[in-house]
């Protein structure tokens, strides 16, 4: 640590402390600052009414959530069937189109013309399905997340041992020999019992080999549940367990990050550097740590939306008193699409708002002489080592992560169709690896959705961040390993993606990237505004 004094213009000093942290991204990736989100008036009805929705059916068991005639009950008065829940949200003009007009949330005006109208109509494609309705399907797991499978959750969550004990699923050893803090982290090239020791201490995850295991966990029944696990669990556990279990059960790697023999060993150098699996770990480490970083870093910025829990307790008050006298312009505007969205509300979706009265009001929160819009909170859950509090950084963190490591999991291991893992208990041959890597990211989405702590364009970004976060570090990845390998997998918009390195000259080699097999930029630097060099 040192410290030292900065001048001001005027003349004065203040003194500056400096830490020992330093502020570096393995791999040359830095993250960029996103553009601030456009929300108007009939997007912000629709987002809030999307988790309005989800608040109320959060208990349904996913086995009911498919039947449009299950019946909830908010109270002994109060109760509708799924096809009703769903005729109000249809009823709002985003679900129906009619948002070119919307205004734009008191954003930069040049920020607005470039997100209000393509990236608008994007997103809200984004929760309709091939016909361009809202379903059921759609409403809890976007268009892609129910194309790529019902609404049950990953089966990987069936190989998510929880913790067992006070360090992380280390019961077994004597307390004595488990240090308070996790050790270093081990090296690409460390035994790979130490690899095992490290990731069980730090996360809860652990191998469980045939015949050792103490049981499966059973897998989300509800949205609720999955959520409340979401928040008791370390983020990277359950992706963890699942690149144990495809280990032990012999999944090999992706077949191009073998060195292809054709290349030969001129621009070699040496002998060939294979793809291990403390190689895998440790570029599953490293790529969760920096997602968590990227989601603090846009978490201190200064271009983030009001949380859903604010724009509730806005649209309850716009409601009960519409009073304009006192504002500034800026929050005359802001104020405006706050009362639009409610007035749309109120107008097109009026059972709604009466059932999500009803339901804070049978859950205590009484107010009389006006309707109640808040969000109903979450159960509190007991925290386990390595969990995150349930704060609105750590939800968007657990969405960055899980699509990073979702995306490594898609892309390292070999998803074809003799490679599928094949589950205990389970018949048939086997699970598809890549669909199910997809529905842990469509998980993490709708957990933070169900907690009320981000709106669905939100999630969609942050899982976007992490995948192109992961196809950064496989960049670099490559790099380092040479040769002539590639990989590939399918994003998460539905799009085949590839990475290839080729030898240029002695020592260096090259790492290009295409989608749907035409050559395109980065997805990283895709995220980085500002102009850049094109042609030279």
């Amino acid at each position: 640590m040192t410290a030292g004094y900065v001048c001001r213009p005027d003349g004065s000093r203040f003194r500056v402390i400096e830490g020992g942290y330093k502020d570096t991204c393995p791999e040359g990736v830095s993250v960029p600052r996103l553009p601030q989100l456009v929300t108007g008036a009939s997007e912000l009805a629709g987002e809030m009414g999307a988790l309005y929705a989800l608040s109320l059916v959060r208990e349904v068991p996913f086995a009911a959530l498919g039947n449009p005639h299950h019946v909830v009950t908010v109270d002994r008065r109060t109760h509708f069937t799924l096809h009703e829940l769903l005729c109000e949200l249809r009823s709002l003009s985003f679900f129906e189109g009619a948002s070119s007009t919307d205004q734009a949330l008191c954003f930069a005006p040049a920020t607005a013309s470039r997100e209000g109208g393509e990236d608008l109509e994007r997103r809200r494609q984004a929760r309709l399905n091939g016909d361009g309705q809202l379903t059921l399907r759609t409403l809890l797991r976007g268009r892609r997340g129910a194309v790529a499978g019902g609404l049950e959750t990953s089966a990987f969550h069936a190989e998510d041992l929880p913790d067992a004990g006070r360090y992380g699923g280390c019961d077994k050893m004597d307390e004595a020999q488990v240090p308070a803090t996790p050790e270093r982290m081990p090296g690409p090239d460390a035994p790979m019992s130490r690899w095992l020791a490290w990731i069980e201490m730090s996360t809860g995850a652990r191998l469980s080999l045939p015949g050792q295991s103490p049981g499966l966990a059973a897998r989300p029944v509800s949205p609720l549940e999955l959520a409340l696990r979401s928040q008791s669990a370390h983020p990277c556990r359950v992706h963890y367990n699942a690149a144990l279990r495809l280990l032990a059960q012999g999944v090999g790697f992706a077949p191009g990050l073998a060195v292809s023999q054709i290349a030969g060993s001129a621009f070699e150098g040496g002998a060939e550097r294979p793809f291990s699996s403390q190689k895998a770990l440790s570029l599953m480490v490293e790529t969760a740590q920096l997602g968590l970083g990227a989601a603090m870093r846009q978490a201190g910025r200064s271009n983030q939306m009001s949380r859903p829990g604010v724009q509730a307790a806005r649209l309850t008050a716009a409601l009960a008193s519409p009073d304009r006298r006192g504002r500034t312009p800026s929050q005359s505007a802001a104020r405006d699409v706050v009362e639009g969205a409610a007035r749309e509300l109120a107008e097109r979706a009026p059972n709604l708002l009466r059932w999500i009265d009803r339901l804070n009001r049978e859950r205590g929160v009484a107010r009389e002489g006006s309707t109640l819009l808040l969000l109903p909170s979450m159960p509190r859950v007991p925290a386990t080592p390595g969990s995150l509090p349930p704060e609105r950084v750590n939800e968007a963190a657990s969405v960055v992560i899980a699509g990073a490591l979702s995306t490594l999991l898609k892309a390292v291991f070999d998803t074809g169709q003799d490679a599928r893992l094949r589950l205990a208990g389970r018949q048939g041959g086997g699970i598809d690896i890549a669909r199910e890597a997809d529905r842990l990211a469509s998980d993490a989405v709708l957990a933070r959705l169900v907690t009320g702590s981000g709106f669905h364009a939100e999630a969609q970004r942050e899982l976007r961040l992490g995948e192109a976060i992961a196809v950064q570090m496989l960049r670099g990845r490559l790099q380092r390993l040479g040769g002539a390998r590639s990989l590939g997998f399918t994003d998460f918009d539905g799009r085949e993606a590839w990475l290839g390195v080729a030898p240029i000259t002695r020592g260096a080699h090259h790492v290009s990237f295409r989608r749907s097999g035409r050559p395109a930029p980065w997805p990283m630097e895709t995220l980085c505004s500002g102009p850049r060099l094109a042609v030279i």
